[in-house]
């Protein structure tokens, strides 16, 4: 299990400061789930409540991290919404997206 983390996260923006007032996520991820340095596995879920209605949503996340170069990072993901914050439905929405890391 050597290879197993955890990770918690959680964030405050006052005063209207940005689209979520409160963001809390928990997650695991598996290190070099393939025996590639700098590769990692995860999933999270959270909970995020908007500004300007104070209504809540849930996350779920998946994602893989690809190590490219020893500078260069690729992560594509995918999230679940549930209830998103910022609309005015209670729904379910799928979201993909590709986080990329360059260190200098």
């Amino acid at each position: 299990m050597k290879n197993w983390i955890l990770f918690l996260t959680y964030a405050y923006n006052g005063h209207n400061s940005a689209p979520m007032e409160h963001q809390l996520a928990i997650g695991s991820g598996i290190l070099e789930p393939f025996g590639r340095r700098g590769e990692m596995f995860g999933i999270a879920g959270g909970w995020a409540q908007a500004s300007a209605n104070g209504r809540n949503e849930g996350v779920m996340e998946t994602f893989y991290r690809f190590q490219l170069t020893d500078s260069i990072q690729i992560s594509p993901n995918l999230q679940m919404i549930v209830n998103p914050a910022l609309g005015d439905r209670n729904e379910v929405v799928f979201v993909g997206g590709v986080r990329v890391k360059i260190q200098f």
